[in-house]
């Protein structure tokens, strides 16, 4: 993924990227195809890195559905 590559690499260092990914870094060689470039992506993008853990929080619907069992099992 040529674009992709020179996006990352025309910000890097100049303006903030905010990702959201499903894949772990390791698979990031299916996207660029080529282990360096996927390398090279990866490393500009953790450099600078700030993680948001938000698989720890619950989701609106996770909330409505433990909310909705609450009120069903006091009935």
């Amino acid at each position: 993924m040529e674009v992709l590559f020179t996006f990352f690499s025309e910000r890097y260092e100049r303006k903030s990227i905010m990702l959201s990914t499903n894949l772990v870094f390791s698979e990031w060689e299916r996207i660029f195809k080529h282990p360096a470039k996927a390398l090279a992506a990866i490393d500009r993008i953790v450099h600078h890195l700030v993680i948001l853990g938000l698989m720890e929080i619950e989701s609106y619907p996770d909330m409505e559905v433990t909310l909705f069992q609450q009120v069903v099992l006091q009935e």
